[in-house]
């Protein structure tokens, strides 16, 4: 713990240069309170949200985060903010910003560009929360402080819904929120949609709850809070099952226990959580109207109460245990030889256990079952045994199969859900890998993975820089929210962390504000200069504050147009069931109006394509189907429609080669293509070109027995994975 405690002299970048009384004004002002306040805003939002994964959701988001930073950066010139950080940090930040832009590059060769677009617009909010914590706690005094307790908040209020969907399924409080959201599904999930994500979100909070529930310098009221915080965390994290979410809590857990002197006291106060999580737990996991799926309201209201009376009963339990232990605070001292093991040694002793269950898990026959491809028990609490690593073995073998063909570029940014199609020898569906790293290195190839992996570990480095830096009080609420991170960092190569801004925000605000130079921790402020350098700095900074602006003008730009392009497809959609003349030709152009917003995605091109043949345009179906093959040639979904239309026109030979592509796209999927097409050919008449003898397309097909594909009647369609929809959340950890 000795290097963990000696203070630092690294060098910092400053930007602007404030004069220290602006500082001081800065850090009791309103400005850093407001901007606290909007990004716990944006992240409350984002999670309820439905994580603020999908359009329009991650719009409104990532327009909002851009506002604030416009905002900011006016704050910045006018000398109410400052922006000051270490070094490394900024070095961090321009790794983040680099990978952003090669991102951004990569969608040129995207196999599914609209994807990457969207991709792009995400990590740029990332980017920008990741600037603004640094921002706050530069501004502010205490901001570690503030910002652990505020999401400490903000993961109760959640933790409090997500029950609510056990134990009032039948309340809609002010008419805004419906706790009815266990009725699909009785694993936890909501306001996520997503059981890992909310499982992941209350583990980055359990830390700061324990922390508080064992400070002896916190307000006897406040303690009991957090304590009954980290009670409803625990309960929340057991019942979404996940098991992801399980290892990010000990990883939390852990990590404050090894870089906090007081381990006895916080091992004593997360104990007594457990034990008042337990009554909620064992009614929750015994009766069957709480573990069952899809059950009527009537039946989950009786246990729903009984649930809940469990769950206050846990919490009155471990607050009493906690009022006789309040007493003894000073005599809960760590032993001393655990005390004065090093951070490394308990790092080794870790990794030491780690190859132990690994080897353990081997031997037992678990690796086997860990990559074996089977149906997942989403529902059943029992699943947190299992050792199946839900069909995620081969989603990651995909990645890298990909990965490998492309090992510099990758296939671009968005581009998974259509690679996996190529190498995929099952019927699975999923849109992400399901790790983090390997599906950067996917998409993005080996530079994209190398500056963001980088990126994420010079951040975190300058946090542990800083931390060594600040004032004991101030410190152990950095190690919270550090704790946090690499709980984050160990769960993101199990999951698809990084597409769902709900649980990615905190890891950039938490890096941000642990990034930060501490207000009165300043370098010595140069000479005053004159009259004509103060008159030109001050340009300096108006030129630099509205060039800002206007790039925020132009980010939330780039990040509207794919929403508005998508509700123009629509309302194109709507009109065109209507099938009057004067409804389809204002369909039409609501089409063609959503194709312009968006030149990127197909989806515009196919309804426009379906409504120029309920108008009987033929020509111009097979234009505008054309052209969707053209934006996206490893677009299943267009080239299966041009393969409708190519047999509707009796053109044999001409959809005998769209088969062909189909088959190198897909080629599990293309034995349902083949099947459609063979029964076409059967039907031909006796002048048929390809009955006459026009040979078949000449590719392999799969030895698979269940096609994973689409298989519609003509003028069907067929799922598109190269352009937007939803990701999936069904899969379990």
């Amino acid at each position: 713990m000795r290097a963990v405690q000696e203070a630092s002299t690294t060098e910092t970048a400053v930007l602007p240069a404030v004069p220290p009384a602006a500082h001081a004004r800065a850090s009791f002002g309103r400005a850093p309170l407001a901007l606290g306040a909007a990004l716990a805003a944006a992240v409350a939002y984002a999670a309820f949200a439905s994580g603020a994964i999908s359009l329009p959701q991650s719009v409104r988001l990532e327009v909002g985060v851009a506002v604030i930073t416009a905002l900011t950066i006016i704050l910045v010139a006018a000398g109410k903010l400052r922006f000051a950080a270490f070094s490394p940090a900024i070095r961090g930040t321009a790794l983040l910003v680099a990978f952003t832009l090669w991102m951004g590059l990569s969608i040129d060769w995207s196999t599914a560009p609209d994807l990457g677009w969207e991709e792009l617009n995400r990590t740029i909010a990332y980017v920008l929360v990741l600037a603004l914590g640094i921002t706050l706690a530069a501004s502010m005094r205490r901001g570690l402080t503030v910002v652990a307790l505020g999401f400490l908040v903000i993961a109760g209020v959640i933790a409090l819904y997500a029950l609510g969907g056990k134990a009032f399924p039948s309340l809609s409080p002010l008419g805004i929120f419906d706790l009815n959201h266990t009725q699909t599904f009785a694993r936890l999930r909501a306001p996520f949609g997503y059981w890992n994500a909310l499982a992941l979100f209350c583990a980055l909070a359990a830390p700061i709850a324990l922390r508080v529930a064992a400070d002896r310098g916190m307000m006897r009221l406040l303690r009991f809070v957090a304590l009954t915080i980290l009670v409803l965390l625990f309960v929340t994290i057991a019942l979404t099952y996940s098991r992801g979410g399980a290892l990010a809590l000990f990883v939390a857990i852990g990590t404050l226990l090894a870089f906090s002197a007081d381990r006895a006291r916080l091992t004593a106060y997360a104990l007594i959580a457990v034990v008042g999580a337990l009554p909620a737990l064992i009614v929750a996991y015994l009766r069957d109207d709480l573990t069952k799926d899809a059950l009527e309201l009537a039946a989950r209201k009786g246990d729903g109460v009984l649930f809940a009376l469990a769950l206050v009963l846990g919490v009155a339990v471990t607050l009493l245990l906690a009022e006789r232990l309040l007493p003894f605070d000073d005599r809960l001292r760590t032993p001393a030889a655990i005390t004065d093991l090093g951070l490394r040694r308990i790092g080794l002793a870790a990794a030491g256990v780690g190859v132990f269950v690994v080897l353990v898990f081997a031997v037992t026959g678990g690796l086997a079952d860990f990559t074996e491809v089977k149906e997942e028990r989403r529902s059943d609490p029992g699943r947190v045994l299992d050792t199946n690593a839900g069909n995620r073995w081969v989603w990651w073998e995909e990645a890298v199969g990909s990965w490998s063909d492309r090992p510099l570029g990758g296939h671009g940014a968005g581009s998974f859900p259509v690679s996996h199609l190529r190498y995929r020898h099952n019927n699975l569906e999923v849109r992400q890998a399901h790790s983090g790293p390997l599906q950067f290195l996917s998409q993005t190839g080996l530079i994209g993975a190398l500056l963001v992996l980088g990126a994420l570990g010079t951040l975190g480095f300058a946090a542990f820089r800083r931390l060594r830096a600040t004032p004991p009080r101030e410190r152990v609420y950095g190690y919270t929210l550090a704790a946090g991170c690499i709980a984050w960092g160990v769960h993101m190569w199990v999951d698809w962390d990084w597409d769902i801004p709900g649980v990615a925000l905190p890891l950039m605000l938490f890096l941000g504000v642990l990034a930060a130079r501490p207000l009165g921790d300043e370098e010595a402020e140069p000479a005053s200069a004159g009259g004509g350098a103060r008159k030109g700095a001050t340009a300096l900074r108006v030129a630099g504050a509205l060039a800002g602006v206007l790039a925020m003008v132009a980010i939330s730009i780039a990040a509207i147009r794919p929403s508005l392009a998508r509700d123009d497809t629509q309302e194109a959609v709507r009109l065109a069931a209507k099938g009057k003349p004067a409804d389809l030709k204002r369909a039409a152009a609501k089409a063609d109006e959503a194709a312009d917003l968006n030149p990127l995605a197909v989806e515009p091109l196919f309804v426009g394509a379906r409504i120029a043949g309920q108008r009987k345009r033929y020509g111009e179906q097979s234009k505008l189907l054309r052209e969707a093959v053209e934006r996206q040639p490893q677009s299943y979904g267009a080239w299966f429609r041009l393969l409708q239309f190519q047999l509707l026109l009796d053109d044999a030979p001409a959809a005998g080669e769209s088969l062909r592509v189909l088959a190198t796209i897909d080629p599990y999927a293309a034995v349902s293509a083949y099947d459609f097409y063979a029964a076409y050919l059967t039907e031909l008449p006796p002048s048929s070109a390809s009955v006459a003898g026009t040979p078949l397309p000449e590719f392999i097909l799969p030895t698979a027995t269940a096609p994973g594909g689409p298989t519609p009647a003509p003028g069907g369609s067929a799922p598109d994975a190269g352009s937007g929809g939803s990701s999936d959340s069904g899969s379990g950890q």
